[in-house]
């Protein structure tokens, strides 16, 4: 095999391990907000901590061995468009229901934790955007 080929293999488990990475990440997501609505459902589905190991692992091999033009593909342009707004809304959005539903009793603490739970994770992504665009 030639140096330029193992280059291109390598690359391309490189991007299977992120793009799963990606999917499994999302599924988890899902699944653990169901896990805290349906608890008893969801835990006789799936194993909870066996899904966060492998998301965790395939995390951190997507972490230690980055695709080459990463950025390419996923920065565009340097400023925010509306579909940047869009996701950081529905993470914001998933994170307060996650912080919600975590909570025993419903009462205003609960309702405005959660509220300011989302609005904090809105905030900080959208700042990290704004950064890491501001960068490239």
């Amino acid at each position: 095999m030639t140096n330029l080929k193992m280059n291109e293999t390598l690359e391309y488990i490189k991007y299977i391990i992120n793009y799963t990475f990606r999917i499994l990440f999302f599924i988890f997501s899902i699944t653990l907000l169901l896990n805290q609505i349906y608890p008893d459902f969801i835990n006789s589905i799936v194993n909870i901590n066996l899904f966060m190991v492998i998301v965790i692992i395939l995390g951190t091999f997507s972490i230690l061995f980055p695709l080459q033009n990463i950025y390419e593909n996923f920065l565009v342009n340097d400023r925010m468009d509306f579909k940047d707004f869009i996701i950081v809304t529905f993470f914001g959005i998933f994170g307060g229901l996650i912080i919600f539903f975590k909570f025993e009793e419903k009462n205003f603490t609960t309702f405005a934790t959660a509220i300011l739970g989302g609005i904090f994770i809105i905030v900080l992504s959208l700042i990290l955007l704004k950064e890491i665009k501001k960068n490239n």
